[in-house]
């Protein structure tokens, strides 16, 4: 897929997962989910994710004990530039209850919750032809699924257009309404995920990207009757893991609704994102794509604790 964001680094790597549940005032699934990387330099970055609705104390291991270093909110991101043989924590309470060494040649995956899974997260979006219901996987991407799920607790894709819908093809969107926030998303992208082998089907939701390691706000779900060959190319650029799916029912009885204008230039007569990201975007949009389809608002958790009215 392409978008006009751009990213500069490498990284390669490892995925682990740690999964910690905490003892809070109230019952909560606290969960964090670490991605580590080698820089050139021969640092490591380390980025700690907080997949849960409440926030996680931090700690670092000054040599002695560990101190505590900050919070990582609900569904943000904690990174850290470091090297091998330092040490990390996070709990809900005051002390370093889930500890992360930073080691070389760690399992691709450890899950820590008594073998359990990662937990999928549901999120509910209410569009101008219906409500969709999304199942976030942070397991098969945990950067993009973290991204996606900070654009959707910050309100970010509320009021979002859904400004490329090709049909048999891609839904692609993320360029928000707000001109302060869509321009600090456009030059603040992640590292690519490693794929998980996940295979492309009508609804599965990834982020496009104009290169490695470029994904920002922009995504894309696939479109019901999308060809075989075209699922079968969509995950070979590497910015292209699946983070979540559309509930089939939804793909069929919303997505498929949407109404589109064709593909974007070069390539159709759709609207140009050049044109969507200035401060003027959205009257360009609203002036000359007047039947275009938008987001109304998205909210994390399932159908019962979603206020619909809001929708």
């Amino acid at each position: 897929m392409r978008n006009y964001t751009s990213w500069a680094g490498n990284l390669a790597v490892a995925i682990a997962l740690l999964l910690a549940v905490v003892t809070v005032k109230k019952p909560s699934y606290a969960e964090v989910i670490t991605s580590v990387g080698v820089e050139n330099d021969g640092s490591v970055e380390l980025s700690f994710i907080n997949f849960s609705s409440e926030p996680i104390n931090f700690f670092e291991h000054n040599g002695i004990k560990f101190m505590p270093d900050g919070t990582i909110n609900a569904y943000e991101t904690k990174t850290v530039r470091t090297a091998y043989g330092k040490s990390y924590a996070y709990s809900n309470s005051d002390k370093p209850d889930n500890k992360h060494p930073v080691l070389p040649n760690a399992p691709a995956t450890v899950a820590v919750n008594n073998g359990g899974d990662t937990k999928s997260i549901q999120v509910v979006c209410g569009t101008t032809k219906g409500d969709i219901r999304m199942i976030i996987e942070p397991s098969w991407s945990p950067l993009g699924a973290g991204r996606f799920l900070h654009l959707v607790h910050t309100g970010y894709l509320d009021g979002c257009a859904l400004n490329r819908v090709v049909p048999k093809f891609l839904t692609q969107l993320g360029i928000g309404t707000d001109y302060k926030q869509r321009s600090m998303y456009r030059s603040s992208s992640i590292p690519d995920d490693p794929p998980k082998g996940i295979s492309f089907q009508p609804g599965t939701m990834a982020f496009a990207g104009s290169g490695p390691n470029s994904r920002s706000s922009e995504f894309f779900i696939v479109m019901p009757d999308t060809p075989q060959h075209q699922l079968d190319f969509f995950g070979t650029n590497p910015w292209e893991t699946p983070f979540g799916y559309v509930e089939p029912d939804d793909v069929a009885n919303v997505v498929a609704k949407w109404h589109s204008y064709g593909d974007m230039p070069p390539w159709g007569q759709g609207p140009d994102p050049s044109l969507i990201f200035p401060q003027d975007g959205y009257d360009y949009l609203k002036r000359e794509f007047p039947k275009m389809d938008y987001i109304k608002t998205c909210r994390i958790g399932p159908d019962s604790e979603v206020k619909h009215d809001e929708l």
